[in-house]
């Protein structure tokens, strides 16, 4: 049997059957329940990106300078991608080495600083196709919860699935099921990266 394909209608029809509703989600269909579904999917995106900060929606770019000198007393301007969601997470100066960059200014979708080639890490989409199951799984209840009101009008049940998915409101979406992602995925990285190598005052202590 060919694998399932993992994309936009996979997961809906999967929130709504976690809602007790029939699998009647498609691209092509023009229906009260697609509607809803289209208007409510970008920001369930948005946030869980935004709040959850999975690692397999970050991008390093480097930055492309903008022809001429700043007009605002930086030395170089660089335009910022538009696929970003919200500001950059890390400003650095060399990707290799974790060199982070303290001095810089965003603006209009720029970013200015006085030096260069300066490199930027941005949130950004990615296609369900190459989410993994545990996200897809995660990301499944909170769009179930964002549905249960609109398409259940249950309180209830939109309060239970997000508890699920981001944990307790006091714990601001890094509990529940991508709380638990966050924490293996920061097990997972390298240890010891030295990002305070250029810090001033670690400098002077060493």
């Amino acid at each position: 049997m060919a694998d399932t394909v993992i994309d936009k209608v996979h997961v809906v029809n999967r929130a709504l059957r976690k809602l007790g509703l029939p699998a009647s989600y498609s691209i092509d269909g023009e229906t009260e329940i697609g509607g809803t579904v289209d208007a409510v999917w970008p920001g369930v995106v948005a946030e869980v990106i935004l709040m959850a900060q999975p690692s397999a929606f970050r991008k390093t770019f480097a930055l492309v300078e903008i022809s001429g000198a700043p007009q605002n007393g930086w030395t170089y301007g660089f335009e910022l991608p538009a696929t970003r969601l919200g500001d950059p997470l890390a400003i650095l100066t060399d990707v290799t080495q974790e060199t982070y960059l303290r001095s810089f200014m965003l603006e209009g979708g720029k970013l200015f600083t006085n030096v260069k080639p300066v490199w930027a890490r941005c949130r950004v989409e990615l296609e369900p196709k190459y989410w993994d199951a545990a996200f897809t799984e995660a990301f499944t209840i909170a769009l179930a919860s964002a549905l249960a009101v609109p398409v259940l009008q249950d309180a209830d049940r939109m309060a239970e699935l997000r508890m699920q998915a981001f944990g307790q409101p006091s714990e601001q979406g890094r509990g529940g099921m991508f709380g638990n992602l966050s924490t293996l995925e920061r097990a997972a990285q390298p240890q010891g990266r030295g990002f305070l190598k250029t810090d001033i005052l670690t400098a002077a202590r060493r």
